[in-house]
């Protein structure tokens, strides 16, 4: 089967989010099909990644916008009622080649990632399968309780737009993925939504396994993108207040490692003698070999948090809230800790640094769960029958 994949960026090299999800579904796919990729990128693409990808490739059009192509895909937001970050991705020179090229090469499945791309596909008459893969809507209302003026009725606008948008694109696509079953809810489509499947993310776990114990530098980590503001007002919790907790409870002030991309000034303020703010690491791994815990006290992010499956992949007690954990189905107390405000993560931090053997035990049974649950190989099978579907209708 030939199938194409439309993205909204070239998803290598791997980094978090859709580019990691991609890049191992289309790992996956071109073990049994021909895959052709068409992405949008907001810079040529260098011809490392660009080999890298024709290992699984058998066609690739990357298309860059210009200023122009973002102004006319805004305007087209406008009057079409997309969310804007549907309009700054859509550009009708790279439609019209899109269209020809599907209809020229005996494509024979469309596979969309992200709302953002739909505009692109409601007129193909193939059949189409269109990976939403969070409630983006509820991400952005999120955003906005948390964000100032202007930003906040900025977020507002867009979420509405978004949440609109996520309904109404379900009706010209055949079928539909999401990565967990929470976001899914999160939706609440009355229509159509027998289409929308849950195919979660995996985790490479030959990649991400335990490190050496001696390695432990930092007795608490977070890992993430520092400049996403989910993340940042997770970091201003753990910072601002967790630790402060734990300081006045147990009279100790915790080495605590932030490492990430593009650290956010608001993260950058807390680092001192106590707290290293690393900013990008090539590889990732380390950080998660130097801590003994990860604590993450997200509660405005949506989705399947890959920090979190991560660090159960490399044997990394984990300590998160009840929102985080409801996109990782099964979770037990057993393999996580849970707790909502700062004395709750202080006392599971103290439990954890104090008794190794709980440590050990918690860090075995994570790790299990993702070998078991969270293999690539295993969810992607699921987004292959979808493929392979015969009686879709279009």
């Amino acid at each position: 089967m030939r199938i194409a994949v439309l993205s909204s960026r070239f998803p290598y090299p791997l980094e978090r989010g859709d580019k990691l999800r991609l890049f191992h579904q289309i790992k996956s796919l071109s073990k049994q099909h021909e895959v052709w990729l068409y992405a949008i990128n907001d810079k040529a693409v260098s011809p490392s990644d660009w080999e890298a990808m024709h290992h699984y490739c058998t066609h690739i059009e990357v298309f860059v916008p210009n200023f122009w192509d973002k102004l006319k895909g805004l305007m087209g937001a406008l009057i079409y009622s997309w969310p804007f970050q549907s309009g700054i991705v859509f550009a009708h020179r790279f439609k019209k080649k899109l269209d020809a090229s599907l209809q020229n090469n005996g494509i024979d499945v469309l596979y969309c990632q992200l709302i953002r791309m739909a505009p692109y596909c409601e007129n193909i008459r193939l059949k189409k399968i269109i990976d939403y893969m969070d409630a983006f809507g509820r991400g952005m209302e999120k955003r906005a309780e948390i964000s100032f003026f202007p930003m906040s009725w900025i977020y507002r606008w867009e979420a509405r737009r978004v949440g609109r948008y996520e309904k109404y694109v379900l009706q010209f696509f055949d079928q539909a993925t999401i990565i967990t079953q929470h976001d899914r809810d999160i939706l609440r489509l009355s229509k159509d939504a027998d289409k929308l499947h849950v195919v979660a993310n995996g985790i490479d776990t030959d990649y991400f396994k335990p490190g050496d114990q001696d390695e432990k530098s930092f007795q608490v980590g977070f890992v993430g993108n520092l400049g996403y503001l989910p993340n940042v007002d997770a970091i201003e919790f753990l910072c601002g207040y967790i630790l402060p907790a734990y300081h006045a409870v147990y009279g100790q002030k915790l080495k605590v490692l932030l490492a990430g991309a593009r650290p956010d000034p608001r993260v950058s303020q807390f680092a001192d003698d106590h707290i290293y703010v690393s900013g990008w690491m090539e590889d990732i791994r380390k950080a998660y070999h130097s801590i003994q815990i990860l604590v993450a006290p997200i509660f405005n992010g949506t989705g399947q948090q890959n920090k979190i499956l991560e660090a159960m992949a490399c044997g990394i007690p984990v300590i998160t809230t009840r929102e985080v954990a409801l996109g990782i189905s099964g979770l037990t107390q057993a393999e996580v800790c849970l707790a909502e405000d700062e004395p709750s993560f202080a006392h599971a931090i103290h439990r954890l640094l104090t008794d190794p053997q709980l440590r050990s035990n918690m860090a075995n049974a994570a790790r299990k769960r993702v070998l078991s649950a969270y293999q690539w190989d295993d969810q992607n099978s699921r987004l292959i029958e979808l493929l392979d579907t015969k009686d879709l209708v279009y």
